[in-house]
């Protein structure tokens, strides 16, 4: 399945989250790209970002950040957002990065 932000430095895996999955984000998007020494990454589900999650990604390479976080979405999105340590935000301007989930468990 095609990476929906790769433009905005963004890989996920999966593309699709299940109820249960591990889902690896790497991050060389704005924040990395300006120097970031640290990123947060900011994950919940829908819109509203229930069961939110902030989780310091491990720095991989000069402007490129990792996370891997446990997911157990109900609903039909993950939303998530990045953060640094001076609260500058990469939101995909307001609209947040949102993955489908079929709703289904392992």
């Amino acid at each position: 399945m095609k990476q929906p932000y790769e433009k905005n430095g963004i890989i996920v895996d999966p593309v699709t989250v299940r109820n249960g999955d591990n889902l690896k984000i790497t991050y060389d998007g704005l924040l990395a790209q300006a120097g970031a020494a640290h990123v947060y990454l900011h994950i919940g589900e829908g819109e509203n970002f229930f069961n939110v999650q902030d989780v310091k990604m491990e720095k991989i390479g000069p402007n490129k950040f990792e996370a891997t976080v446990h997911v157990q979405p109900t609903g039909e999105t993950v939303n998530f957002c990045f953060k640094d340590c001076a609260n500058n935000w990469d939101n995909n301007y307001g609209r947040n990065y949102v993955l489908a989930t079929p709703y289904q468990q392992h």
